[in-house]
């Protein structure tokens, strides 16, 4: 958003009664830079949306609740979703059989990955966990990081960070790396050699 696009925010909130107390051009230039990278229509729909859902509006906090409103609501799933996705995946998975590991690893989003650490979990709970324990103590424990982690997201997404974004591009695959690591030390060794380009 732009310095003007703020300015009618702001005049929008006060029109309808929120009191801006302090330095009028600080605080516009606070919020410009909080919201410096959200679009304005999308801002504009929030304010209208909090209008709608609160009876009145205080200048504290207010840049929060229209930064959660700016977050799209399907941008994570709900828990209930993911623990099932993460039912279907163990089920999938085979002690013996690596394929069906990987495919029912690579099966579930990044996010879910992250919370789980590795496809070894999937037969370990599939295979070696007592069932009252994982309807439980591993269910619940699953689904308070699941929470936590996209609560972390959020929050970055909010900020305007690129966390999530760096989570789903495909990573790197491990021979690419050994290849840029050898590409890397046959360049230090020519110029270690000094030869120039």
């Amino acid at each position: 958003m732009t310095k003007e696009e703020t300015i009618k925010i702001l005049t929008v909130l006060k029109g309808i009664g929120v009191k801006f107390e302090g330095d009028t051009d600080l605080i516009i230039s606070i919020w410009a830079d909080c919201f410096k990278e959200d679009n304005y229509l999308e801002v504009n729909k929030a304010v209208k949306k909090l209008m709608i859902q609160e009876k009145q509006l205080f200048q504290n906090g207010l840049i929060a609740k229209i930064k959660d409103l700016l977050v799209p609501e399907d941008l994570f799933l709900d828990s209930s979703t993911v623990w099932n996705e993460v039912r279907i995946a163990m089920h999938k998975s085979h002690p013996d059989v690596t394929s069906e590991t990987v495919n029912a690893w690579n099966s579930l989003s990044p996010i879910i990955q992250k919370v789980l650490g590795n496809s070894h979990t999937l037969i370990e709970w599939e295979y070696e966990t007592n069932i009252d324990d994982l309807n439980t103590v591993i269910k619940s424990n699953f689904i308070k990081e699941y929470n936590y982690i996209c609560k972390i997201y959020k929050d970055d997404y909010k900020n305007g960070g690129k966390m999530l974004e760096y989570l789903q591009k495909p990573k790197i695959k491990l021979e690419n790396r050994e290849n840029v690591k050898k590409l890397e030390s046959m360049v230090k060794t020519v110029v270690k050699d000094g030869v120039s380009f």
